[in-house]
């Protein structure tokens, strides 16, 4: 109806492109998330039908995005719904509060970002580059046990050269608000 509206109020010549701008831009709105969702999905290999809404939600996604813009819904209550866990993040970055290096054997590259940290070693993020690159794991490894960073966050599942050099220089950290978090986060050793 708005195009047919449209099209009466304008000359022939710019209906149809109108008309296609608008079936473009509604494809767009319908589309968009589940774009999101794909492209901050879990690399090398995004899973297609991934999403944490259904068709039927796009109405309370595009809510929850204007709720936030404006102000009534905080940033962790729209960050949880997203995958990648930004609200998370955030919080286990608030926590690290011992200035210096971190390690994040894992795909977690926002929290360099969010705690201000360099990385200890090359590699800031596991992902299929990493995987398919000769020695990425040995000199990883290498990089935490030279450089010793200050904290250390395994995301994925770390090789056993890896796990016994944490077990020698690290403390596993265990209290609020490590407990709550999916990571297991590692602090080097005070003594």
């Amino acid at each position: 109806p708005l195009s047919l509206l449209l099209g009466l109020w304008i000359t022939r010549a710019l209906f149809a492109p109108l008309l296609v701008g608008l079936v473009l831009g509604l494809q767009a709105l319908m589309f968009l998330p589940r774009l999101e969702m794909f492209v901050i999905g879990p690399w090398p290999y995004p899973r297609f039908q991934y999403a944490s809404f259904g068709w039927g939600d796009l109405p309370g996604y595009y809510r929850n995005w204007y709720d936030r813009v404006v102000g009534v819904e905080g940033w962790e209550a729209y960050a949880g719904r997203f995958p990648g866990r930004p609200d998370q993040v955030e919080r286990m970055a608030a926590a690290l509060r011992v200035q210096g290096r971190l390690a994040v054997w894992g795909d977690l590259p926002w929290l360099y970002v969010e705690t201000g940290r360099d990385p200890a070693g090359r590699y800031i993020i596991h992902n299929s580059a990493w995987r398919v690159e000769p020695h990425a794991q040995a000199d990883s490894v290498a990089a935490i046990r030279d450089q010793r960073p200050e904290y250390v966050v395994v995301v994925d599942m770390p090789p056993p050269e890896l796990r016994r050099q944490l077990g020698r220089q690290y403390d596993r950290l265990r209290f609020p608000p490590f407990s709550a978090l999916p990571w297991t986060t590692y602090g080097l050793h005070s003594g």
